[in-house]
């Protein structure tokens, strides 16, 4: 008899198992019947967003670079005429050293 009882509840449990995947699939189903479309309607949202995020941001990219680039030109620039507005140390010894030779004249 115990032997009985074991195949029929595991023949209950198969069948609660079918009924419970049928179930699913039927919430499943009803699911998408109602949600189906405000799904889709949220996903066109996501995917617009999604370029609209991408565009940006290589857009952000392509101005910092190019950012980058113009303040590297002014340093390089401003350099150089720092540079060439600026005295050599020995040429301002060399003034004060006339200059002082004049002024003990």
């Amino acid at each position: 008899m115990s032997a009985k009882k074991t195949a029929a509840k595991k023949e209950t449990a198969a069948r609660k198992t079918k009924s419970t995947s049928n179930g699913d699939a039927n919430v499943a189903q009803i699911r998408e019947l109602i949600f189906g479309e405000q799904m889709t309607g949220y996903e066109e949202r996501f995917t617009l967003l999604e370029q609209k995020l991408t565009e940006e941001v290589a857009s952000m990219r392509s101005d910092v670079d190019q950012a980058l680039k113009e303040l590297r030109e002014f340093m390089k620039s401003r350099t150089a005429e720092v540079e060439a507005a600026s005295v050599n140390r020995n040429q301002i010894a060399d003034s004060f050293e006339k200059l002082a030779k004049t002024l003990r004249r």
